[in-house]
């Protein structure tokens, strides 16, 4: 792909990552030139947390979209093995596409064209497959529980889980993850945080 391109077609955020104006959503954008220009501030706050507090050398990234997460993951530690999942074949190439202006199409992030779910791909064949996760944020607008549950027994080998939560999910999720044997470090709904669309949970692996 020629990376020279108008600059103008691009988006910086304030932590360097950069994404094509349009591999976004016009209402991110908007939300971005009215707020602190990152995708979600209060998220990327826990997001730095868990990399400060932990190892974090595989990270998954369910509902990558146009790969912000996973670029931010990458900027932290080059060398950390990153698996996208996005079930819409648009975004995933979306990634591809903004992979080029991070890091020269030379990151190393594994891109899936597939849904995590119970009735889908699952967490528990994606962990057979890669090994023990360090870290994974899920955002797929209200189907966090169907990705928790698609762990079953497997549940156990994450460490950390940032879940960003939309309505009556939320409680939900956290059941979820208190009874797999987690700590929640945090959990604030949509209307408790007044930098972001989302509700969310974090949550790591008591020792």
């Amino acid at each position: 792909m020629d990376t020279h391109i108008d600059e103008s077609t691009l988006h910086q955020y304030n932590n360097g990552v950069k994404c094509l104006k349009s591999t976004i959503y016009d209402v991110a954008i908007d939300r971005y030139n009215n707020l602190i220009n990152l995708h979600e501030p209060f998220e990327e706050c826990v997001f730095v947390e868990v990399f400060n507090r932990s190892k974090i050398n595989t990270f998954v990234d369910v509902g990558a979209a146009w790969g912000y997460y996973s670029f931010l993951c990458k900027s932290h530690n080059p060398k950390c093995k990153v698996f996208a999942f996005d079930p819409d074949q648009e975004m995933c190439e979306n990634i591809r596409k903004n992979e080029e202006f991070n890091f020269r199409g030379d990151s190393n992030i594994e891109i899936f064209n597939e849904a995590i779910s119970e009735s889908n791909t699952t967490l528990k064949s994606v962990i057979e497959r890669f090994g023990s996760i360090d870290l994974i944020k899920i955002d797929i607008q209200g189907e966090g529980t169907s990705a928790l549950l698609s762990a079953e027994d497997k549940i156990t080998e994450i460490k950390n889980v940032i879940l960003g939560t939309h309505g009556v999910e939320h409680d939900y999720c956290k059941n979820i993850l208190e009874m797999s044997g987690f700590s929640i470090k945090l959990s604030l709904r949509a209307n408790e945080i007044p930098i972001q669309p989302d509700g969310i949970i974090w949550a790591e692996r008591k020792e």
